[in-house]
C-alpha cells in the first residue's frame, strides 16, 4: 500500500459535463479518482482510530444510495467494515391542527366541458355538476413521525460529529451529495472544533466556472499539490476581467481614502447603484454587473443607510426571503443585532462571487490603528476575502487631517496610519473634496498594482443631482482637467496677516485704538 498523508481540511469534488457545464476549468491536476484512492487508504491506516463515515442526506431510498456508495469504493481495495453510514433518524412531533370551518367548491372542468360552440359562436356551459365539501374539523393535536437524514444543517448532528472526533470514533467525515443551502450550515463548527478531521464532499450541483477536486484549509498527499500547477495557472486568462473599468478589477482590492464626511459613502453607494444595474457608472466608466453585492457599513445605522439608498433609487435591490429573494443587495450597518466579523464564516460563504464593499475598514480593526502589527491582521482579513472568491473588495478608509490642504494627492499622504494600509491594496484612490457647495470631489488614483492600469484624475459633483438624477455627475472625464496643484495655485494669493491688517487700518484712520 503506497504511504499516504492524511488530508487535514475540506476536500470538494466538484462534478463536470460537457452539457451543464461545458466551459468550466479544472481546479487542479487532482482527479476524483485519487480523493477515492484517499478514502481507501484511510481504511488500511492501521495508526489511526476509528472508520469513516458517511452522511447520505437521504431520507428515502437510503439503502439505494448507500449501495451506490459503496458500488463506487469497492472497485478497489477496501477495508469494508471501517466504512459506515449514519442513519436517518425519527423524530416524533406533537402537531397542533386548528379548527377549520366546512367550505365547497366546484370541481375543476376541462375546456370542452366549460365551452360549446353554439349558433353564436362559443358559449359557457352553466356548471351543474354537485359542489365538492370539506367538512369542518375541530382543533386537535396530532403526533406526526418525519425520518431525519443526517446532515450538518443540524446542530444535534454536528455535535454528535464532534463527539465522535473527541472519542477517536471517526477517522474521516464524507458528505455525499448535501443540498448545500441548508445541509451545511453547522459544518464551521466542526471544522472549528475537529481541526485534524479530513472532511470529504461529494457535490451534486455543477459550477460554470470549475469542476474537479478544489482542497480547503489542509495538506494534500504531497508538498508538490501545496503549490499552483501549470495546469491550473493555464485556467488564468491573459485578459483582465473589469469590475469597473479602471477602478477595480476581477480579485482586485480597491482602497478610497478621503476625510471623514467627504463623501467617500456616497461614491461607493453610486458605484453599487452602477454594478448592481450593470449600467455604466456616470455614463463612462465600463461596468460588469454583479452577481451580488456585500455592504459592510458599521458605524452607521439602517436609518441613516435607507436615507441613502432612497436617494440613490437602490432600494429595490435590498434582498429579502419574503418580498424580494432575487434581491442583490445585502447590507450590514450599525443597527444590525448579528455583526458580522471579516472573518466569519457567514460572511466569508456571503462573499463568493460578490462585490464587497467595507466602509470604513478601521471599524473592523482590534487594536491599536497606528500600530503595524494590529493593521496587518486586519489587511490580512480584508484580503482574505479575495480568497473567498470575492469578485471584488472595496475599502473606504480615512486621511489625516493634513490631507486638507495638500495640492497633489500620493499614496504616502492619502491614507491615515502605518503604511500597511497603503501596501496591500492592488489599487489606491484619493478623493478630496474642493467645493463645499456642490461637493465637488477631485478623485486620483495613486497606486496600480501589476496590469491594473491607471487612470487620469477625474472630477465629480454630488449636488444638486444626487436630488435631480438620483447620482453623481461626471463634470470632468479621466485625463482631461486642470491638475490639483495648478487649481491650488490659482486660487492661492497673498496670505493676510490679521495683526498686520489692524495696524494698517490703525494707521489709515487717526484716533483709533487698537485696544
Amino acid at each position: 500500500m503506497q504511504e499516504h498523508t492524511n488530508n487535514v481540511g475540506v476536500t470538494h469534488v466538484w462534478p463536470c459535463s460537457k452539457l451543464v457545464n461545458p466551459e468550466a476549468q479544472p481546479f487542479s491536476n487532482e482527479r476524483e479518482a485519487d480523493v477515492w484512492d484517499e478514502l481507501r487508504d484511510l481504511t488500511f491506516d492501521e495508526d489511526v482510530r476509528g472508520k469513516v463515515f458517511v452522511a447520505l442526506h437521504a431520507s428515502l431510498n437510503h439503502d439505494a444510495y448507500a449501495g451506490d456508495f459503496k458500488r463506487e469504493i469497492e472497485k478497489d481495495d477496501v477495508v469494508n467494515n471501517r466504512v459506515t453510514f449514519y442513519r436517518p433518524r425519527e423524530v416524533e412531533f406533537n402537531v397542533h391542527r386548528p379548527a377549520t370551518p366546512e367550505h365547497t367548491f366546484q370541481p375543476l372542468r376541462s375546456v370542452d366541458e366549460e365551452f360549446r360552440l353554439g349558433a353564436d359562436g362559443w358559449e359557457e356551459v352553466p356548471d351543474t355538476s354537485a359542489p365538492i365539501v370539506i367538512l369542518a374539523k375541530s382543533a386537535r393535536d396530532e403526533k406526526e413521525t418525519r425520518r431525519i437524514p443526517f446532515n450538518l444543517g443540524s446542530r444535534v448532528d454536528a455535535q454528535f460529529v464532534v463527539r465522535q472526533f473527541n472519542n477517536h470514533e471517526i477517522v474521516a467525515l464524507v458528505l455525499w451529495h448535501p443540498d448545500e443551502s441548508l445541509q451545511l450550515t453547522h459544518l464551521p463548527v466542526v471544522r472549528s472544533k475537529c481541526p485534524d478531521l479530513p472532511i470529504y464532499i461529494f457535490h451534486c450541483d455543477y459550477r460554470t466556472d470549475k469542476y474537479g477536486v478544489e482542497r480547503e484549509g489542509g495538506a494534500s498527499g504531497s508538498w508538490q499539490s501545496r503549490f499552483h500547477s501549470k495546469t491550473e495557472a493555464l485556467t488564468i486568462p491573459e485578459d483582465v476581467d473589469v469590475v469597473v473599468r479602471g477602478l477595480c478589477n476581477v480579485g482586485s482590492v480597491s482602497m478610497w481614502g478621503a476625510l471623514p464626511k467627504h463623501g467617500k459613502s456616497y461614491l461607493f453607494l453610486s458605484l453599487m447603484k452602477a454594478l448592481l444595474t450593470g449600467k455604466p457608472w456616470l455614463n463612462h466608466f465600463e461596468v460588469s454587473k454583479a452577481q451580488r453585492v456585500v455592504y459592510l457599513v458599521p458605524e452607521v445605522g439602517l436609518r441613516g443607510v435607507m436615507k441613502r439608498l432612497r436617494k440613490l433609487g437602490t432600494v429595490d435591490h435590498l434582498y429579502d426571503s419574503v418580498v424580494n429573494p432575487e434581491g442583490r443587495l445585502f447590507v450590514q450597518t450599525l443597527s444590525s443585532r448579528d455583526k458580522l466579523k471579516l472573518d466569519d464564516d457567514a460572511l466569508l460563504q456571503a462573499v463568493k462571487g460578490a462585490d464587497v464593499f467595507v466602509d470604513p475598514i478601521i471599524r473592523y480593526i482590534e487594536g491599536e490603528e497606528n500600530n503595524a502589527s494590529d493593521q496587518r491582521i486586519l489587511s490580512n482579513k480584508l484580503l482574505a476575502l479575495i480568497s473567498a472568491e470575492a469578485r471584488s473588495v472595496w475599502c473606504a478608509h480615512h486621511s489625516p487631517k493634513a490631507f486638507k490642504d495638500v495640492t497633489d494627492i500620493t499614496t504616502q499622504n492619502v491614507l491615515r496610519g502605518t503604511g500597511e494600509f497603503s501596501a496591500f491594496p492592488d489599487l489606491i484612490f484619493g478623493v478630496l473634496k474642493t467645493n463645499d457647495e456642490t461637493s465637488r470631489l477631485y478623485i486620483k488614483c495613486t497606486d496600480a498594482r501589476d496590469d491594473d492600469e491607471y487612470l487620469g484624475d477625474f472630477e465629480v459633483e454630488m449636488r444638486p443631482w444626487i436630488d435631480e438624477t438620483g447620482d453623481f455627475k461626471l463634470v470632468v472625464p479621466p485625463g482631461t482637467g486642470t491638475p490639483l496643484r495648478e487649481q491650488r495655485r490659482s486660487k492661492s494669493g497673498p496670505k493676510v496677516d490679521p495683526d498686520l491688517q489692524a495696524k494698517m487700518e490703525f494707521h489709515c484712520c487717526p484716533g483709533k485704538s487698537l485696544q
